[in-house]
C-alpha cells in the first residue's frame, strides 16, 4: 500500500477518493513537482499547490492525451476524450473524478447534489500490519464481507474520506478464487462500493449510460 504524498498515510484506492499525481504533469523545477505520488483527495484539495496541480492536469489532458474542455464551471473542468466515450473532471482544488460505465452490482442512486454509481471491482491489497491482514481475513471468511469503513478506521485514514456518503455500507466481498492469492500480509477480495459525482457532471456520465435515471 502507498503512502500519501502529502500526509504520509496509507492510501486506499477506492474510485474517486485518491489522485495519482503523475511526475510527468508536473514541471520539474516547481516546488509543486515534490507532491507527485498517490495523495488522497482531500489532502491535495486542502493544499496550496493544489491548483498548480489542477492546472498541469488539464493541460496534459487537453494538449497529450486526446481530450478536449467540454465545459468550464464552478470550479470544475470538464474534458471529454475526442474518440472514445470518455470523460474527466477536475476540480480546481486538484481532485477529480471520472465518468466509466457502472458495475452490474448494485443501482445507481440519485442524492441531492449529485449520484452514486456502484463500483465492484476486483480488489488486492498488500500492507505490513499482519494484525489488521488477519483481521480483515477473519471478517471475509466468517462473515462473507468486512466493511470498507472499518478498514479505514483501522488504517488512521477515515477522516481523509472526500465523499463519505459514497461508501455507507460500503465493503470488501469474500471471493473464494481470490483466496489463492492470500498471504501473511496479502489480501485479494472484491470491493462493493459507490463513487460519487457531484451534479454537475451528471450529464457527462448519463451521456455514457443512457436510460440511467
Amino acid at each position: 500500500m502507498n503512502s500519501c504524498s502529502i500526509c504520509d498515510l496509507p492510501v486506499l484506492e477506492l474510485d474517486g477518493q485518491f489522485e495519482n499525481l503523475e511526475p510527468y504533469y508536473a514541471e520539474p523545477e516547481h516546488p509543486a513537482a515534490a507532491l507527485a505520488g498517490e495523495c488522497h483527495s482531500t489532502c491535495i484539495a486542502s493544499h496550496a499547490y493544489g491548483r498548480i496541480w489542477f492546472e498541469w492536469k488539464v493541460r496534459n489532458y487537453s494538449t497529450i492525451r486526446g481530450y478536449r474542455i467540454a465545459l468550464e464551471q464552478d470550479d470544475w473542468c470538464v474534458l471529454v476524450h475526442k474518440r472514445h466515450p470518455e470523460f474527466l473532471a477536475f476540480h480546481a482544488s486538484g481532485f477529480s473524478v471520472g465518468g466509466d460505465r457502472p458495475s452490474r452490482h448494485g443501482k445507481e442512486s440519485v442524492i441531492n447534489d449529485g449520484l452514486l454509481v456502484p463500483i465492484d471491482e476486483e480488489f488486492n491489497l498488500r500492507l505490513n500490519d499482519v494484525d489488521i491482514v488477519a483481521t480483515v481475513k477473519a471478517g471475509l471468511k466468517e462473515q462473507g464481507r468486512y466493511s470498507i469503513l472499518s478498514m479505514l478506521s483501522m488504517l488512521g485514514i477515515a477522516d481523509r474520506i472526500k465523499w463519505p456518503q459514497a461508501l455507507n455500507n460500503a465493503a470488501f466481498v469474500f471471493d473464494k478464487k481470490l483466496q489463492r492469492d492470500w498471504g501473511s500480509t496479502d489480501l485479494a477480495m472484491r470491493a462493493r462500493y459507490h463513487k460519487f459525482l457531484p451534479a454537475l457532471v451528471v450529464p457527462f456520465w448519463k451521456s455514457l449510460n443512457p436510460g440511467v435515471a
